[in-house]
């Protein structure tokens, strides 16, 4: 995630699944940001991480499309899909 936003020139997409964190350095362009999450996220739990991380992209004018799931952390088949469907877009 921080190395999509940080350099947001290069890149005109960042594909984040199950994020922890994010550093807040120096941001550059606007790339289209994908986040999926597990609800029962043990590893990385989804209240600490993407239910803040995604506010706060939104807040800085990302353009977040935002998956939650029922399950843990773990990468659902159909999220892939549609990260790919968004990125190809």
């Amino acid at each position: 995630m921080s190395l999509g936003l940080v350099n947001g020139l290069r890149f005109s997409h960042v594909l984040a699944y199950s994020p922890g964190f994010m550093v807040w350095a120096a941001r550059e362009g606007r790339p289209k940001v994908f986040v999926s999450h597990g609800t029962e996220d043990r590893i990385l739990p989804i209240d600490r991480c993407s239910r803040r991380i995604v506010p706060l992209l939104e807040d800085g004018g990302y353009d977040v499309e935002y998956h939650e799931f029922t399950g843990g952390h773990v990468l659902r088949p159909e999220l892939v899909a549609a990260a790919t469907d968004l990125f190809l877009a």
